[in-house]
């Protein structure tokens, strides 16, 4: 009779454990890489979360990756981050890849699983590297940082945008990472806030372009930007004919003013 109400008591707490819901808080994991003794130039594979999973953020900031080829993006329909970058000159050891912030509980933290990681050794190979990846817990510092300095590299290739100018152009973050582009064309005068469009890297450049100051400017996920020009391929043409013009102008209304005796 004892040994009766013991199994009860025991599978009505088993029970009300089950039933109880999962605590669901706000967090920050960390997927971070570790390459080991290799060093690797080239990382892809997917990240596949539990369902019930919220992802409001996914941070690029600090990251081993300095080039993303498919940026970190949450497909809530399969429930998985997708991602693939390259890192010029390499990397070797443990670095972070990315980081998202969400409404998920631990238990969510220990069921993130790993698929098709591939990376690529940087020594002229291109063979596959062992690595392994894992999620740890982090958090979201503060950013009041703006994006490091960039280059914007203005080229021309018959083979390229049908031998259209394009502009190159990519900045690290190093808090929360890079959000968006936005560039604008201005004779000589610094862009207004009306003159912003969005852009991406790289940007096919219209013609008038070509004779004008461009300008891009970089904004992380927390708000903070940084804006880098270049001067158009002809820009430096025009300045100088623009200037003779001047010159003669100012020369002829001299003589107007004050003739010759």
């Amino acid at each position: 009779m004892n040994q009766n109400k013991f199994s009860i008591l025991n599978f009505q707490a088993i029970l009300i454990l089950f039933l109880l819901p999962v605590s669901m808080s706000a967090a920050t994991t960390v997927i971070e890489i570790d390459t080991d003794r290799e060093t690797v130039n080239a990382v892809e594979g997917v990240v596949e979360l539990p369902s019930g999973i919220r992802i409001d953020e996914i941070y690029t900031g600090n990251s081993a990756v300095t080039l993303w080829i498919v940026e970190p993006a949450w497909d809530r329909a399969a429930g998985r981050i997708k991602f693939a970058g390259l890192t010029p000159g390499g990397f070797r050891g443990k670095y972070p890849l990315f980081s998202f912030s969400g409404e998920f509980s631990a238990t969510d933290s220990a069921s993130i699983a790993f698929r098709n990681i591939t990376a690529l050794r940087a020594d002229g190979s291109g063979t596959a590297a062992p690595v392994r990846l894992r999620a740890v817990p982090g958090e979201v510092a503060e950013d009041a940082t703006p994006p490091e300095p960039f280059d914007i590299l203005i080229s021309k290739t018959p083979e390229t945008f049908a031998g259209k100018y394009f502009a190159s152009f990519v900045a690290q973050d190093k808090g929360t990472g890079v959000e968006n582009y936005e560039y604008a064309l201005t004779w000589i005068l610094s862009p207004g806030e009306g003159d912003w469009q969005s852009a991406v890297s790289p940007l096919i450049l219209e013609d008038k372009a070509l004779f004008k100051r461009i300008y891009v400017r970089a904004t992380d996920k927390a708000g903070n930007f940084r804006e880098i020009s270049t001067h158009g391929p002809y820009w430096y043409p025009i300045l100088l004919i623009s200037s003779i013009i001047i010159v003669c102008v100012l020369l002829l209304l001299r003589r107007s003013f004050y003739p010759r005796s």
